[in-house]
């Protein structure tokens, strides 16, 4: 592991908080279970298969043509979270910051070829998936569920924990 600048550590800490709310979402998905409302499954599997895709491309891959709406099962998606999310936090611990700002070349869904840094690839996935999430979880209360979510101090940080249950808030911010 590289020792961290501050521009390395907010990227690091995007990617460990996607992997920590992609967990929390799947709680609550399988919390509605044995049937969460399909929609939600799929917004599920496209976040996780876009990181997914988005990691491939990081690594200098062409993964095309791509499906960004998968059909998975909840169990399938999981999976993938599981690995993809453990991989984008290792992949930011690896590199040093010059590294983050090298470009990449790959064609989008259409086919159209963008040339893009890896740090704004890496903000892109944690927007994504926020927005996406923050359907899921809007779409979980409306099913009668409860998105709880704890957010807190790391090792390096002197933040406290504060735990919500999330009803009908529409997001959630950190202290």
């Amino acid at each position: 592991m590289i020792e961290e600048s501050p521009f390395q550590e907010t990227l690091s800490r995007l990617m460990r908080h996607a992997r920590w709310s992609n967990a929390r979402s799947l709680a609550s998905l399988k919390q509605l279970m044995p049937a969460p409302p399909q929609n939600t499954v799929q917004l599920f599997a496209h976040v996780v298969t876009t990181e997914q895709l988005y990691l491939a491309r990081m690594h200098g891959k062409d993964p095309f043509p791509q499906e960004f709406w998968p059909s998975l099962t909840l169990d399938q998606a999981a999976t993938v979270a599981r690995e993809v999310g453990d991989l984008l936090v290792a992949f930011v611990a690896e590199r040093n910051e010059s590294t983050l700002r090298k470009r990449v070349r790959y064609r989008n869904s259409q086919g159209i070829y963008f040339d893009t840094p890896l740090d704004q690839m890496l903000v892109h996935l944690a927007l994504h998936g926020e927005h996406h999430r923050g359907q899921i979880a809007r779409i979980v209360r409306e099913a009668g569920g409860v998105m709880k979510m704890a957010f807190g101090s790391s090792r390096r940080s002197s933040r406290p924990w504060v735990t919500l249950s999330i009803r009908s808030a529409s997001a959630a911010v950190f202290i």
